[in-house]
């Protein structure tokens, strides 16, 4: 059995695997002086497996799965028997063509610094690794593991990065994910990934970039995440089975993602930003704050508890032709006319432009910014108002607006734009000329 050099990542081991390591130190020398080397492998054949996993417990350094001597269609390899690795488990560093498929299991193996397969080409359709808690650094299934359909990771909780993405993997034996900071799921067939998304995580990165084909709706349940990122053709649903609290710093949504929707047992949830690209297909939206509208968007909707809402309500929406804001009312599935909107009493900035806009729309707004003047309570004055209806506005009069500047409402220091939806005159000019074009928009709402 050959030995190579460490090459693929240095080993850290937790405090388990340094008892492990001086608890064992001394049956290496006895390996030693049997000729079985416990440090990093290249496993060429069946018959080198079996000698490391009858003879090694724990691996010091890596171990590379080919490339094979033998030609057999598909070799299965058996690292039963080895618990630790206190280096990279994954494929060897070179692939040929007529090199055979393969398996890999091991259902002893508890620990590893790493896993990383399919980071390039690789011929593994099989991995069973059911008794895998954690690793140190990386998990690593990738995209160029394009035979993979099989993947057994049923006790896996623990990584800094995770990463999933053979593109036919049909089966995924998993229970949960406890701790990781990075993750990134890319396109798959299996028909539910909840068990890597529906966890109470805190992360800085989540990219979950399908399209999935058998799976009609993405379950969040993070705790918080600063970036999130949907690719899919499917819905999405924020607060997963035990999420009660989630904070997103940036939420973006493309890949023709039909639907975005809070699930009902989440009680506060903070996003900072949505993003919505051109090719996502909401029709109807019922949340929030907008940002980076597209036409297709045709009407959105607050909720009445959105009264109750804190922090400071941001609202931006830009160039959304097919929107109506004419109106706080609309109509249910039967045609009956139903309040649709209702304004949060904590509202901290309002930008709109390029959109069909009614006065009426405004009138419980204006309505809770006097009665706030006379209770000396109430939202806080506005850090910044442009209101700029599209060109099929007819019903638009920036008249109470001024009288709300003029009161301190909308204080004199903040950038202030109204036009007037009949003549399209300026009724208040801007502090800091603002330019709508091709203006970097940002947006956030809370919700206790």
């Amino acid at each position: 059995m050959a030995t190579i050099a460490p090459v693929l990542h240095s080993a850290t081991f937790d405090s388990d695997l340094q008892f492990q390591y001086r608890q064992d130190h001394w049956m290496q020398n006895v390996r030693y002086a049997l000729a079985v080397d416990c440090d990093s492998t290249w496993i060429k054949s069946p018959a080198d497996a079996e000698t490391l996993r009858q003879n090694c417990k724990i691996v010091y350094g890596h171990v590379a799965i080919g490339p094979f001597t033998d030609n057999v269609t598909v070799q299965h390899i058996n690292l039963d028997g080895v618990e630790v690795i206190a280096g990279t488990l994954g494929a060897g560093p070179t692939r040929n063509n007529d090199q055979p498929y393969y398996t890999l299991s091991s259902s002893t193996l508890r620990k590893a610094d790493a896993i990383e397969f399919g980071v390039r080409d690789s011929k593994i359709r099989n991995l069973t690794l059911p008794s895998l808690t954690s690793v140190n650094d990386r998990f690593e299934v990738g995209r160029y593991a394009y035979d993979l359909n099989y993947l057994d990771i049923t006790s896996f909780e623990s990584a800094y990065t995770f990463t999933l993405g053979p593109p036919n993997l049909t089966t995924l034996h998993h229970t949960r994910l406890r701790n990781t900071t990075d993750m990134d799921l890319l396109s798959i067939k299996i028909d539910s990934i909840d068990s890597l998304t529906d966890n109470q995580l805190n992360l800085s990165r989540a990219w979950i970039n399908g399209p999935f084909p058998n799976i009609n709706n993405i379950l969040i349940g993070f705790k918080s995440v600063e970036s999130l990122r949907v690719y899919d053709n499917s819905s999405v649903t924020l607060g997963g089975s035990s999420t009660t609290e989630m904070s997103i710093d940036e939420l973006v949504l493309t890949g023709g993602v039909t639907d975005i929707k809070r699930s009902s047992q989440i009680d506060s949830l903070n996003v900072d930003s949505l993003k919505l690209r051109s090719d996502v297909s909401i029709i109807h939206l019922e949340l929030l704050s907008i940002k980076d509208m597209r036409p297709i968007m045709k009407d959105i909707t607050l909720p009445p508890k959105a009264m109750n809402w804190t922090g400071g309500f941001e609202i931006e929406i830009y160039y959304a032709t097919a929107l109506n804001l004419t109106s706080i009312y609309g109509s249910d599935d039967q045609g009956n006319q139903i309040q649709t909107w209702y304004w949060p009493r904590n509202v901290s900035s309002i930008q709109l432009g390029e959109i069909n806009i009614g006065s009426d729309f405004f009138d419980p707004f204006i309505a809770q910014q006097k009665e706030a003047l006379n209770n000396q309570s109430g939202p806080s004055v506005l850090t910044t108002f442009r209101v700029l209806p599209s060109r099929n506005s007819t019903n638009f009069d920036c008249t109470p607006f001024i009288e709300l500047k003029n009161m301190g409402r909308l204080a004199s220091n903040i950038s202030f734009e109204c036009y007037n939806a009949t003549s399209g005159a300026v009724s208040a000019q801007i502090t800091n000329p603002f330019t709508f074009i091709g203006a970097l928009l940002g947006t956030g709402f809370w919700m206790p």
